[in-house]
C-alpha cells in the first residue's frame, strides 16, 4: 500500500512538471562575505568577490506557487586582512524552495534552502591560523527574494541571498587557536534571466 502511494505521488509529480513552464536562469553578481571565527582576526573585514552560474527553475504546482530551484554557480567568498585579500573560491550547488508570489509581468519571490560548495583552491594559511587538512565540501543554508520584470519571452530577475556555513572550514589548524572554528557567510546579489521552456 506504502509503495503505491509513493508510485502514485511520483507519477502525479512527473505529470504536473511535465505541463509546467520551466525556466533556465543565467545569472551573475557580486558577492560580499567574510568568515566568521570564534575570535575574530585582527584587522578583519569583508571581501567583496563574484558570482556567476545558471539555474533551473522547476514549478511544483500547478498554478507555480511553489518551485524549486536548484543552481550551479562558481563563487567567490572569503575575508579581507590588514595584510590583503584571501579568497575561497567554491563550485556550489544550492537546492532552493521557492515561494512566488505576483503576476507573469512582475513576478515577487522568497526562497531558502541547502547549499553544497566543493572548495577548489584550497587554503594554506590565514592570519596566524594554517590549514593543514582545509575541508574541501562546505555545507550551509541560503535564504532571500527577489523580483522579477517582464523583457521579451522572459523575464529580468534582481536577486539578494544570504548564505551561512554549517561546516567548519578551519580543519586540524595549527600555529593559533586550534579550536577556533571558522564558518563561511557571504551576501550576494544578482542579476539573472528567466528564459521559459516546456509546455504553457
Amino acid at each position: 500500500m506504502k509503495r503505491t502511494f509513493l508510485l502514485l505521488a511520483f507519477m502525479l509529480t512527473l505529470g504536473t512538471v511535465a505541463q509546467a513552464q520551466v525556466s533556465l536562469i543565467p545569472k551573475g553578481g557580486i558577492t560580499l562575505s567574510n568568515i566568521n571565527f570564534n575570535d575574530e582576526l585582527a584587522g578583519q573585514k569583508s571581501r567583496l568577490g563574484y558570482v556567476a552560474g545558471l539555474g533551473l527553475n522547476i514549478p511544483i504546482t500547478s498554478d507555480n506557487f511553489f518551485s524549486i530551484q536548484p543552481e550551479l554557480l562558481y563563487i567567490q567568498q572569503g575575508t579581507r586582512l590588514a595584510g590583503g585579500s584571501f579568497g575561497l573560491n567554491y563550485a556550489q550547488l544550492p537546492l532552493l524552495l521557492k515561494i512566488n508570489f505576483g503576476g507573469e509581468g512582475f513576478p515577487i519571490y522568497v526562497n531558502a534552502g541547502p547549499s553544497f560548495g566543493y572548495l577548489l583552491n584550497p587554503p594554506t594559511r590565514i592570519g596566524e591560523i594554517t590549514f593543514n587538512d582545509p575541508k574541501r565540501l562546505d555545507i550551509g543554508l541560503q535564504f532571500g527574494g527577489g523580483f522579477g520584470v517582464k523583457a521579451g519571452p522572459g523575464n529580468v530577475l534582481l536577486d539578494a541571498r544570504y548564505g551561512f556555513g554549517i561546516t567548519d572550514i578551519n580543519n586540524l589548524a595549527t600555529g593559533g587557536d586550534a579550536a577556533n572554528k571558522s564558518k563561511n557567510n557571504v551576501f550576494q546579489f544578482t542579476v539573472g534571466y528567466a528564459i521559459p521552456f516546456g509546455a504553457q
